[in-house]
């Protein structure tokens, strides 16, 4: 990282950023599902969900249910929990 020092404006911040947890952001398939029956389905199954604003289909996990808690959604009625990836 220390190549583009030069490059970044404000770099300390710049990595302070990186090490801070970025917002988990879904994309909704349209074809298969509305926006509200995924956010309906979220919050039956304890997670919190606001519109991602300027875009159609997306919404965004509210960081208190977001951060503790590790899913794997699947539209199809599924969502099972899943063993957090390690971070190589």
């Amino acid at each position: 990282m220390e190549r583009y020092r030069e490059i970044i404006p404000d770099f300390d911040a710049f990595l302070e950023t990186l090490e801070r947890p970025q917002p988990v952001t879904i994309r909704v398939n349209r074809l298969k599902a509305t926006p509200e029956q995924v956010a309906d389905a979220l919050r039956k199954r304890g997670f919190m969900s606001s519109r991602f604003l300027g875009t159609i289909g997306f919404c965004r996990l509210k960081e208190k249910t977001a951060s503790q808690k590790r899913w794997n959604i699947g539209w199809a009625g599924s969502m099972s929990k899943k063993p957090a990836q390690r971070q190589q």
